[in-house]
């Protein structure tokens, strides 16, 4: 009797099961945990990303203008944001690790040395991390998500007004920390729909009262769910900062930061689905070689005040 051979799905037909994982949570998952499956699952969902996911990826640069009262005896100062938008281009050609993003609206010539001052600016405020780690000047978002979490290998090309990004780590930066606030708030959530059942099955509370309940339990859990991780991402990035120090400087800018970014996430939910085609051009290999890179650090421990542990976001270089 012929031993049994396990069948498996063939390549093209994993990619259209792939592409209805298309929320927040699911593209989190896909790649923080669907890439640890094998060299031939990382090398397809790498693919997806590159081809298909990356062209609806857009990073939002903000250009602050200060502007003082009028009244010498109340100091005040107000930051008016000009958003610039970018979209993917292309993968580079130089390197498939990098990705090339232009700007996504036409520029009058006249307003292009405000946009070079405004990303020039940027770029020095990365050599300047405790201003750039509190008050990010960008923002990522994708599949009506965003974060302000970092941009590795932040690079501007002033000629052709683009920029570019080891995309690969983005997006282990950005979906780490959403797969993290994922589980943050299913551990909030775990039993409260239980719980207000039977509240409601023993007569203590009526229905509608029920929902209302669980919309507010949702809320709070959306809301303290990216806490955690966030101030975790804070507190490695400025660990060389005394503990005392660190914390009242993330306590400080926490709530704008929080207050900035739910207002982001709230207007991308009533956006349309991003429009264009799937393409079909090969970036990566299905079976990319081991770089014998470590890839994701996925426990759920509280970090230590004093020393900051490595947070459950993706820190590894993930170059493939």
């Amino acid at each position: 009797m012929e031993p049994s051979q396990t069948r498996t799905l063939p390549p093209e037909l994993w990619r259209k099961v792939f592409l209805y994982l298309d929320t927040a949570d699911d593209l989190a998952q896909l790649w923080v945990w669907g890439r640890l499956v094998s060299k031939q699952f990382r090398g397809m969902i790498e693919n997806l990303f590159a081809t298909t996911w990356l062209k609806k990826t857009q990073i939002d640069d903000y250009k602050y203008n200060a502007s003082a009262s009028e009244d010498e005896n109340v100091e005040k100062v107000s930051l008016h944001a000009v958003s610039f938008v970018f979209k993917c281009l292309v993968v580079s050609q130089d390197s498939e690790s990098r990705a090339v993003f232009e700007l996504a609206h036409d520029i009058f010539d006249g307003f292009k040395p405000t946009i070079s001052e405004s990303m020039s600016s940027c770029l020095f405020s990365y050599l300047m991390p405790e201003d750039e780690f509190l008050q990010p000047r960008h923002h990522i978002s994708i599949a009506k998500g965003a974060n302000d979490t970092e941009l590795p290998g932040l690079e501007w090309n002033d000629e052709k007004l683009e920029l570019s990004v080891s995309w690969k780590e983005m997006y282990s930066k950005y979906l780490g920390e959403e797969d993290a606030c994922r589980r943050e708030r299913q551990k909030a959530l775990e039993g409260q729909g239980e719980k207000v059942r039977a509240m409601v099955d023993a007569g203590e509370i009526e229905m509608s009262e029920g929902y209302e309940r669980l919309f507010k339990v949702l809320g709070d859990a959306n809301d303290k769910s990216r806490k955690k991780p966030r101030r975790q991402r804070l507190q490695r990035q400025l660990h060389q900062l005394p503990p005392d120090e660190r914390e009242q400087l993330i306590d400080m800018y926490e709530d704008s930061a929080f207050k900035n970014l739910k207002e982001i996430r709230w207007g991308l939910s009533w956006l349309g689905d991003s429009e264009g085609e799937e393409e079909d051009d090969e970036i990566v290999d299905d079976e990319p070689e081991d770089d014998g890179s470590d890839d994701y650090e996925v426990e759920n421990e509280q970090a230590d005040s004093d020393q900051p542990e490595e947070d459950e976001m993706g820190d590894e270089d993930d170059d493939v």
